[in-house]
């Protein structure tokens, strides 16, 4: 897809739908962290990119599969529970939105803003405050306001419905291959958000793949 293209696609929705971690600002250091820290003791391995875009239950459910091991569940509620206060404590010092982010949230005044993360509402509370942006995004959909997390597309209908938008008139904004695989199950476009992107190129699960600059480069090199 061209800026111009792109430019186009976005003039035409009424709804924003961002996810969080990833997309947003960089969360990913953190709940990596936040997850070694209550799993190291255990010896369970892992590696963030398998798990990113999970809920914390969904995400230490596969850890313990992939160590072939059995953790009973008060033990796999305490992990997840320990693991949201780590990650909290740490985004609540030092998170910062992704360069060019504000700037494309100012340029596109005609559309709603929604949030809709895998992460608990606590910690997805806590990390837009942090950045100075809770009050910028309604709905935001959390994951424990759905039963089935990404990738199915549970948390994005949800989002439509709370809005009272079609999958048409919505885009949503993804980094992790679970976000944009739910976003293909709800029937909404994506576009995939990669901090390291130059300009705007195709991606064969999205509309296109770029950068927060890119998007605001193309909103103001197009006329509406």
């Amino acid at each position: 897809m061209t800026p111009a293209g792109l430019a186009q696609s976005l003039r035409s929705r009424r709804l924003l739908i961002f996810d969080l971690d990833g997309t947003l600002a960089d969360t990913g250091t953190a709940h990596e962290r936040a997850f070694a820290e209550v799993l190291d003791p255990l010896g369970l391995a892992f590696r963030y990119a398998d798990i990113a875009g999970m809920t914390t239950e969904a995400a230490l459910a596969r850890i313990v599969a992939a160590n072939q091991t059995q953790l009973d569940a008060v033990v796999m509620d305490d992990l997840a529970r320990r693991k949201r206060v780590i990650a909290r404590e740490i985004l609540s010092r030092d998170l910062s939105p992704f360069p060019g982010l504000v700037a494309f949230l100012d340029s596109v005044s005609w559309a709603r803003l929604a949030v809709c993360s895998s992460g608990s509402r606590g910690t997805v509370n806590q990390s837009l405050r942090t950045m100075a942006l809770a009050d910028r995004f309604d709905p935001v959909v959390c994951g424990e306001d759905v039963t089935r997390g990404k990738p199915e597309p549970e948390p994005f209908l949800r989002v439509l419905d709370l809005a009272g938008v079609t999958p048409v008139d919505a885009l949503i904004f993804e980094d992790s291959p679970s976000g944009l695989a739910s976003a293909r199950a709800a029937g909404i476009d994506a576009i995939r958000i990669d901090p390291e992107a130059q300009g705007v190129a195709l991606d064969a699960d999205a509309l296109a793949v770029c950068a927060w600059p890119a998007l605001v480069r193309s909103l103001k090199e197009t006329v509406a």
